[in-house]
């Protein structure tokens, strides 16, 4: 072996070593970089799960008393009958303006003539949807 064969081995054997190493270096810099994106997405996972848990914490809270009302103790019974009477009205509230509402545009599509009930036919449908889904749909539930 001469002082060329070893010189040329010494140089291919760097070149080559030097080549594997610049081939680690950007599969390392990739690997990174995915396992960047992957925490990115752990942690938008994480933020997602935490705001639902929260909106259903706070959901649950406010449905805690299950729609009873509570009455003082030491409430006078006409205080008792108020405390009654308001409840008995938020309870019809939400269905009483749902069926008005539905009665209404039922009863303003009636009496129209029909080239108006051809015009406002698609009003009418839209309404008498958002009126049932308003109420239908507001109803919660934890899946």
């Amino acid at each position: 072996m001469n002082l060329a064969d070893i010189l040329f081995n010494a140089a291919s054997g760097g070149v080559v070593g030097s080549i594997l190493h610049i081939g680690t270096s950007i599969f390392e810099t990739w690997r990174k970089k995915k396992d960047a994106e992957v925490d990115v997405m752990l942690m938008q996972a994480k933020v997602a799960a935490a705001e639902k848990e929260a909106a259903w914490n706070a959901f649950s809270k406010s449905q805690e008393n299950n729609g009873s009302i509570q009455i003082p103790a030491n409430a006078s019974p006409i205080m008792v009958n108020v405390y009654l009477a308001v409840d008995a009205f938020k309870g019809f509230t939400r269905p009483g303006i749902t069926w008005a509402l539905l009665f209404v545009l039922l009863y303003v599509f009636s009496v129209s003539p029909v080239e108006s009930q051809k015009e406002m036919l698609n009003q009418i449908v839209f309404g008498a949807f958002t009126s049932l889904f308003w109420w239908f749909g507001s109803r919660y539930q934890k899946q």
